[in-house]
């Protein structure tokens, strides 16, 4: 039984909140693989590599493990990252408040979060339907296949955010979070040993119970991460004209001006305008790959589970109800997605 507990609940309205995934400044560096078990892979794009000791997670990489792997990502201060069996572990690149910074993007599993050296606003780690901010040294979030996340604290504070409302998680407590809804009710841990693989099969059959609600859940979550994509793409496109306007004035002071009218027009429009519309651009791409994420590794392969579940009544209804949904998921991802992303990606 949860015991609710007091605590200061703060409700955010900026555009921050629809970000599932959250920057974390300190690991704008690359981790390394401290250690391993099985027969763990690092994805680039389409391409894939078995993990080695030694090896670098670079932005842009996916750390996926199967049942029998195990990884043990290494940080400067003796920060780690163990990262469980089944797990999709992603770093990405964003731009937020003028500055390039590095996303961790939990899809699905469970990673241990251990910082012994905490700089500016601490760290922030997030899955798809929450975000952790981080003021103290020790926690674990598990990623469900349904979306939902559960996060517990050992020690220190965990600030969780999701749908504008951010409760503070202490030592000792925990939380779950479900897609499309506000943090739940803090809950003690002492003397409540939870695994993960029960509560993910507690997560799983109940997406199995109802699939289409499950479903539906889940492309709710997408639809934020699409239309955050489409602004960003709109104004990608709209500082893109401003970049060419600004290159035709360029090339006019080449012509006409001064060195001096050049220098100036250069360093105080045009590099400034450049800097913009890479920096949108990189963006689009962050939520592009973060629904392909979403495609890939949580509604590919609960699809693929329902498949199986009814290999032997294809014309349930309720399969067959899923299947329509997942359709027009699908072709929704196609026609929407698929154009920002390229031919490396998938």
């Amino acid at each position: 039984m949860r015991t609710p507990k007091s605590r200061k609940v703060i409700v955010h309205t900026v555009f921050g909140a629809l970000f599932f995934l959250a920057t974390v400044p300190l690991f704008s560096q690359t981790a390394s693989v401290a250690y391993f078990e099985g027969r763990p892979e690092l994805r680039t794009g389409s391409a894939t590599r078995d993990i080695d000791f030694g090896d670098d997670v670079r932005t842009g990489e996916t750390v996926v493990t199967g049942r029998a792997d195990l990884v043990e990502l290494s940080q400067p201060g003796n920060n780690s990252i163990r990262i469980s069996s089944n797990t999709v572990f992603t770093l990405r690149e964003v731009e937020r408040g003028g500055e390039r910074e590095t996303v961790m993007s939990h899809t699905v599993g469970s990673v241990r979060y251990r910082f012994q050296t905490l700089t500016g606003r601490g760290q922030q780690v997030g899955t798809m339907s929450a975000v952790a901010g981080v003021r103290g040294t020790e926690f674990e979030v598990f990623a469900g296949p349904d979306g939902a996340t559960m996060i517990l604290v050992d020690s220190g504070l965990v600030d969780v955010e999701a749908e504008g409302v951010t409760v503070e998680v202490r030592a000792n407590e925990g939380i779950e979070v479900f897609p499309g809804q506000p943090p739940g009710e803090i809950f003690d841990r002492i003397g409540r040993p939870i695994d993960y693989s029960t509560w993910q099969t507690d997560r799983l059959d109940e997406y199995l119970a109802d699939p289409v609600r499950g479903l539906e859940r889940i492309r709710a979550r997408g639809e934020t991460l699409v239309r955050a994509m489409i602004a960003t793409h709109e104004l990608y496109l709209a500082s893109a004209a401003d970049l060419e306007a600004a290159r035709a004035r360029l090339r006019e002071l080449q012509e006409d001006g001064t060195e001096e009218q050049l220098a100036e027009y250069r360093d105080t429009v045009a590099n400034p305008i450049q800097l913009n519309t890479g920096n949108l651009r990189l963006n689009t791409r962050y939520y592009a790959l973060s629904v392909l994420s979403l495609r890939r590794f949580v509604i590919g392969r609960m699809y693929m589970t329902l498949k199986t579940m009814f290999i032997t009544d294809l014309d349930n209804p309720r399969y067959r109800e899923y299947l329509a949904l997942h359709h027009d998921i699908l072709r929704d991802f196609e026609e929407v997605v698929v154009p920002q992303l390229n031919r490396a990606d998938i």
